[in-house]
C-alpha cells in the first residue's frame, strides 16, 4: 500500500494536498483472519482539518484506489 501520485490523484479527478508530503505508510504485521492494516505517519504535527487521502494498492495486476476524507478535531478534550 502506498499513499496516492500526484497521478493517481489526477486519474481520479482530485488534487493531491501538500500535507501529504509530511506523511508516510508503515504496514502492520500481518495477522492470520484479518486485513491489511498500516499506520499513517508523520515526524511532524499536522495542522491541516482536512484533507483527502487517496491509498493505492496493488495486487499482481490489480489496482486499487481507495479514497478517504481525513478529518481532525483540534479541539483540546477535558481532563
Amino acid at each position: 500500500m502506498t499513499i496516492g501520485s500526484p497521478q493517481d490523484y489526477r486519474k481520479l479527478g482530485l488534487e493531491r494536498p501538500q500535507v501529504l508530503e509530511q506523511l508516510y505508510v508503515k504496514m502492520l504485521p500481518d495477522i492470520e483472519g484479518s486485513e491489511p492494516s498500516f499506520l499513517l505517519l508523520s515526524d511532524r504535527p499536522l495542522f491541516y482539518p482536512s484533507f483527502n487521502l487517496v491509498v493505492k494498492a496493488q495486487s499482481g495486476s490489480r489496482t486499487l484506489y481507495e479514497n478517504y476524507l481525513i478529518s481532525v478535531d483540534f479541539r483540546k478534550s477535558p481532563p
